[in-house]
């Protein structure tokens, strides 16, 4: 266990490995962190092991089209590094440095790192013995249920994964929530993350109160809330239908914060 601390890796998705400025960056990072390179590997994933690096796409079939369109047989670069200690903690940090600094997307993010040994010791399994072995991994957790989008047809999750996949290569996030606030009304409506519910969760939750939305919509809001922490919901000028948005949110455990304050 403790040479499995001290070793980790960096999985470079396609966006870095094109850009240079980024991957000199990640390398640089690597390097300062005084993470040293054991062994570059160039792979490609099949479907099904994007299903097992990210096991909320087994029950979520509009991010996995999003995912398996995004990184299915295209040349990805494993990094594996090692460390005198907390080589995942190392890893884990160069992650969010690098994705706060150049991405703008919950998907095209530029890399991936385990979380903890457990996910180091599944991954690397993934990697390479998808095919020799059992791999053990924790079971996607299904929390509610939505008919609203279990109801879905294959071909409407096809469709809609298409639309976001092109609205999130077109428009960032910052962008859309100061339009947001640019509006006009008394009352603006936040939904905020908690690090818990996934997306199709917080998706079916915004159909059950707004059943008029499109379902590419619901899920912008809902990988906005991801992305930034917190993101637009609606707005109103009616302060008790405001309350009685932030009380049903709350019976599905998803925060909403009011913004009371009028644009000029």
């Amino acid at each position: 266990m403790e040479d499995k601390l001290k070793q980790s890796f960096v999985l470079l998705k396609p966006e870095a490995i094109e850009n240079i400025n980024v991957k000199e960056y990640i390398y640089d990072r690597i390097e300062s962190k005084n993470l040293s390179i054991v062994k570059e590997v160039a792979i490609e994933l099949t479907e099904s092991q994007i299903e097992y690096l990210w096991p909320y796409s087994m029950t979520d079939h509009v991010c996995k089209t999003i995912l398996t369109r995004y990184l299915e047989n295209k040349r990805l670069l494993l990094i594996i590094v090692r460390s005198n200690s907390d080589a995942i903690k190392k890893t884990s940090e160069l992650k969010y440095e690098t994705r706060d600094k150049f991405s703008n997307s919950p998907f095209k993010n530029y890399l991936h790192t385990p979380g903890d040994i457990d996910e180091f010791k599944k991954d690397m399994d993934v990697f390479f013995h998808f095919n020799d072995k059992v791999i053990e991994f924790k079971n996607p957790t299904i929390i509610g249920d939505f008919p609203i989008l279990d109801n879905i047809s294959v071909e409407q999750n096809y469709k809609c994964a298409l639309f976001l996949e092109k609205i999130l290569n077109t428009y960032n996030f910052e962008e859309i929530a100061q339009i947001f606030m640019e509006l006009s009304s008394n009352i603006k409506l936040f939904l905020i993350d908690d690090d818990i519910h996934d997306a199709k969760y917080t998706a079916g939750v915004i159909l059950e109160y707004f059943p008029e939305y499109p379902v590419e919509e619901a899920y912008y809001i809902a990988f906005g809330v991801n992305y930034l922490g917190e993101f637009p919901l609606t707005v109103t000028n009616d302060f008790l239908k405001a309350k009685k948005i932030i009380r049903f949110f709350r019976n599905y455990n998803l925060g909403v914060r009011m913004d009371h304050g009028r644009s000029s």
